[in-house]
């Protein structure tokens, strides 16, 4: 459905932004993925949320023009380029209770 990626689109470019402010100095915990990196590192993570603000408009462009093919490989892109990037160098495994 093109017409929900480019609403969920408008939504993740505008929540982007708010990513670097939930990860403040000294915000570590036990129960979080974050690795120290984001703070060792931090103007390449804060880097990524602006790639994933960038991305999300580019991908809400491509499907406010209801082409399917294009959508999906911009949702590709910004999914290896943006989220899998970020996650990869700034997520630790996941937590098992």
């Amino acid at each position: 459905n093109v017409e929900a990626v480019a609403a969920d689109a408008e939504v993740l470019a505008s929540t982007s932004k708010q990513i670097p402010a939930l990860f403040p100095p000294g915000s570590t915990s036990p129960k979080s993925r974050a690795k120290p990196e984001i703070w060792q590192k931090r103007a390449e993570f804060d880097g990524y949320a602006k790639s994933l603000e960038d991305q999300a408009k580019k991908v809400r462009g491509i499907a406010r023009g209801k082409d399917q093919a294009a959508t999906q490989a911009a949702v590709t892109e910004m999914g290896r380029t943006s989220c899998g990037a970020c996650h990869n160098a700034f997520r630790g495994p996941e937590i098992k209770s």
